[in-house]
């Protein structure tokens, strides 16, 4: 099955996941995978994902997507 927005929806979740990473470091960001649900591998290769550099399981995105979400810095108030 084809994803009309394939790309977009990639780059969607490549820039969650910057903006959960960015800020750790390569050592910060492996503890803060180590019991998830997708590895430092799959992020990274998210992170620098380009279009039509492939594609991944949509379930990976998901779980990514997710962990990204749980792992944003929270804004200091």
């Amino acid at each position: 099955m084809l994803v009309p927005e394939h790309d977009a929806l990639i780059r969607a979740v490549q820039e969650t996941v910057r903006e959960a990473t960015d800020p750790l470091s390569v050592d910060e960001t492996h503890a803060a995978l180590l019991y998830a649900p997708v590895s430092y591998g799959t992020i990274r290769k998210i992170r620098d994902w380009c279009p039509g550099k492939g594609s991944f399981r949509l379930d990976v995105l998901l779980k990514a997507h997710d962990w990204a979400i749980e792992n944003l810095p929270k804004s200091e108030v």
